[in-house]
């Protein structure tokens, strides 16, 4: 998988020609895989060590991404759900219960405060499907979640 960062704040030079680029998180990224027709392939880089520091950086990136990610399948499935809206209320009885809120959770009360129908939510998400987005593809399959 490729880092490909959108924000630069410097460079690392080898003799006259850009090596590294410095991103927003600290990350050296090697110019060859971001632009690999620019780079001089004879071109020897300077030596960069990669530092605790920068793994964290790496890995908070990563995580941000995956939560993102996560969240658009959130908000997708709520969407269709509910449309968000914690008044939200399923006449129709799925064995003897109803289904209300923002997650159209089976035996939950439509008034519900938001915060906790939202908890609720994702404690049932992350119990049956482990993710959002399996969550989302399996409503997609099937209808329900």
């Amino acid at each position: 998988m490729i880092y490909s960062p959108t924000l630069y704040l410097g460079v690392i030079m080898n003799k006259t020609r850009v090596v590294m680029i410095i991103t927003t998180a600290g990350v050296l990224v090697a110019l060859s895989m971001l632009w690999p027709a620019v780079i001089d392939q004879n071109s020897k880089p300077t030596q960069t060590i990669w530092t605790r520091t920068d793994s964290l950086a790496f890995a908070r990136d990563r995580i941000e991404v995956f939560a993102s990610q996560q969240f658009a399948c959130l908000s997708n499935l709520w969407g269709k759900e509910s449309a968000w809206d914690p008044k939200a209320h399923n006449p129709v009885k799925v064995m003897g219960k109803y289904a209300g809120g923002i997650p159209q959770m089976l035996g939950m009360s439509n008034k519900t405060e938001p915060p906790l129908q939202i908890e609720r939510g994702l404690q049932y998400i992350y119990y049956k499907y482990q993710t959002p987005c399996n969550a989302w593809h399996h409503w997609r399959r099937k209808g329900w979640y």
